[in-house]
């Protein structure tokens, strides 16, 4: 840390911003005391959200050996940030906690839960990704009026075609429409 803030501190920043998943980033606007901008590229959160409240019991409820050294850890992480720099010590369910002045979030307003609680600090920006060059074609009119079954394993582990086999193969027999590309020019089809 000290040799972030002094990085920092040199380049004379006029304001960070940081996804609240990088507690360095979060304890960076802490020391430094500048303008932030909160990069959120999932669900906006604040402590009033059930999944926070859930979150924070399911952390407590930790008891194997490598949750109570994860938790140790972090709280002696904490502790050296709090008398190093007299931050506020870190709370476990802070990353998942967003209220700077200005959120931004990668989301469309009506994907967010309680979207209503949110105030006029959280701006809905939609994804932050360009148009995929690779796209198969495939036309979403195709789905109106049908039922739909989508299956994802996100953008970190996506690439297992197995996987998605195995997941048309079990509705196969179902009335969800479902489709995926075998080659680039082909797609499987189990019910249309």
């Amino acid at each position: 840390m000290p040799g972030l803030v002094d990085r920092v501190r040199n380049e004379e920043a006029d304001y960070v911003v940081y996804d609240p998943f990088c507690s360095w980033g979060r304890a960076l606007v802490g020391i430094l005391n500048l303008p932030t901008v909160a990069f959120v590229p999932s669900y906006a959160m604040t402590e009033h959200f059930p999944l926070v409240r859930r979150l924070s019991s399911i952390f407590e409820e930790q008891t194997s050996p490598e949750a109570e050294e994860a938790m140790s850890d972090f709280r002696e992480v904490s502790r050296q940030l709090h008398e190093r720099y007299g931050l506020i010590p870190l709370r476990i369910t802070d990353p998942f906690i967003t209220a700077e002045a200005l959120n931004v979030v990668t989301l469309p307003r009506t994907f967010q839960p309680d979207a209503d609680t949110l105030d006029e600090r959280y701006v809905f920006v939609g994804p932050s990704i360009s148009p995929r060059s690779d796209a198969s074609g495939f036309s979403l009119d195709r789905l109106a009026g049908n039922p739909a079954l989508y299956v994802s394993l996100g953008t970190t582990f996506n690439a297992n075609p197995v996987f998605f086999a195995a997941c048309f193969d079990a509705f196969a027999d179902s009335d969800w429409q479902s489709e995926y590309p075998t080659t680039s020019s082909s797609a499987r089809t189990c019910r249309s």
